[in-house]
């Protein structure tokens, strides 16, 4: 294992002091993600309000407003789905067993299929208020703006499975390979694909394009970008599934369970993309 980069940080990053509660660096990550998602959509935002009616001192307050609504009822989502997610999915007979440890999400157990369910639900609770504001993204413009920070806080949470040694990739003899000093798996101390990394990259390559793509208040597609961040980041998934070790007992056939519940969101980034282009070509004839 000469010349592979050795990996073994401890989870926890520090106590705080005379309450002695741990921080973990995934929470680190985690809840730097969302606040870098909520510091990008509310840029963009009054990016686009610019644009629209130039610098007026209430854009910005109004705009706060309405992310700090809309943090609230994503981040509510997205934390349910997760979790239901991962005791459907990845750990049913467990959480069958011990009901108990549903609630208790700092034990760990978060699935990312289900954040995206619990956050396009979320949304979909948020989205019933309407504002009057045009430069407010509303229907599947808010989708559009939401998913360009979605892929900040993805490439960060698998930043903190990094750091956690969990979601590891299978043995390898690439020059890129990691040693995990303490993998959850318990297979050892051995050259592995550092999936979390490969995910993390895509996530931010995906982010640094929306952006550019969106900028200037352009990320009102209608569902383009929604469809595009869907189609790159469940491909990718589906892909990467096959360098992963098995994360429940479904995955010891020749097809994960991330797969599966991949294969969806795919399917509904296409429809989403086909269904912008078709509607062009209608009103071009």
């Amino acid at each position: 294992m000469v010349g592979y980069f050795f990996w073994n940080p401890e989870s926890v990053a520090f106590i705080v002091p005379y309450l002695h509660f741990p921080v973990y660096w995934y929470s680190i990550f985690f809840a730097l993600g969302v606040y870098g998602a909520v510091l990008i959509i509310r840029s963009m935002i009054i990016s686009r309000a610019i644009e629209i009616e130039g610098h007026k001192s209430e854009t910005w307050a109004v705009t706060d407003k309405f992310v700090e609504r809309l943090t609230v009822y994503a981040f509510i989502g997205m934390i349910i789905g997760a979790r239901v997610g991962h005791v459907l999915f990845y750990d049913a007979q467990f959480f069958f067993d011990h009901p108990a440890e549903i609630v208790k999400v700092w034990h760990g157990g978060l699935s990312s299929h289900g954040a995206v369910v619990g956050l396009l639900l979320g949304l979909w609770l948020f989205s019933r208020k309407k504002w009057s504001e045009v430069y407010l993204p509303q229907g599947m413009d808010l989708l559009d703006v939401v998913s360009i920070g979605s892929a900040f806080t993805a490439g960060c949470i698998r930043i903190g499975n990094f750091f956690n040694q969990e979601i590891i990739g299978i043995q390898t003899s690439v020059p890129w390979a990691v040693v995990f000093g303490n993998p959850q798996d318990s297979l050892g101390a051995i050259p592995r694909h550092p999936t979390q990394v490969y995910e993390a990259l895509v996530s931010f390559s995906l982010l640094g394009a929306l952006v550019f793509y969106g900028r200037k208040g352009r990320f009102a597609t209608n569902g383009l970008i929604t469809g595009i961040y869907l189609v790159i980041t469940f491909t990718s998934r589906i892909l990467l599934e096959t360098l992963k070790t098995p994360q429940c007992e479904f995955d010891t056939g020749h097809i994960h369970m991330g797969q599966l519940l991949s294969l969806p969101f795919v399917l509904l980034g296409l429809f989403l993309i086909v269904r912008i282009y078709a509607g062009k070509s209608k009103g071009q004839t």
